[in-house]
């Protein structure tokens, strides 16, 4: 499966974890520890499913959902939340959410689950 995940987590050591589950499990997987670099990895890699944590330092979060709503929602990637419930939560169609620490083969499969959802027509 040739599936692009885009996470932004600031935490860059749980980043590296991630890509090196995500990888085994076969996934194209780049990493963002900052609103700032995940906004020009989005435009740049167009990923299939983003991981947001959207505690971002200095409101980074809602800047990240914010750059979310303005892509056309056919180009929109599938969204994955590491966080309790969250009001972003209401302003995109968030596939599943995950409390830190997860089980990463459920964040795998959340993945796989959301990239097949957001390919989907009439989501």
């Amino acid at each position: 499966m040739n599936l692009h995940v885009l996470i932004v987590d600031p935490d860059e050591s749980l980043l590296e974890l991630y890509r090196a589950y995500l990888a085994r499990s076969g996934l194209k997987v780049e990493l963002a520890s900052s609103g700032l670099v995940f906004v020009e990895k989005l435009y740049a890699w167009k990923p299939k499913v983003v991981v947001l944590e959207p505690e971002l330092p200095d409101g980074w979060g809602d800047r990240c959902v914010d750059e979310l709503t303005r892509m056309p929602e056919l180009d929109r990637p599938g969204l994955v939340i590491l966080t309790r419930q969250n009001p972003i939560m209401h302003r995109l169609r968030v596939f599943a959410c995950f409390v830190k620490p997860m089980p990463m083969a459920s964040l795998v499969d959340s993945i796989r689950a959301a990239a097949f959802e957001a390919d989907r027509p009439n989501r």
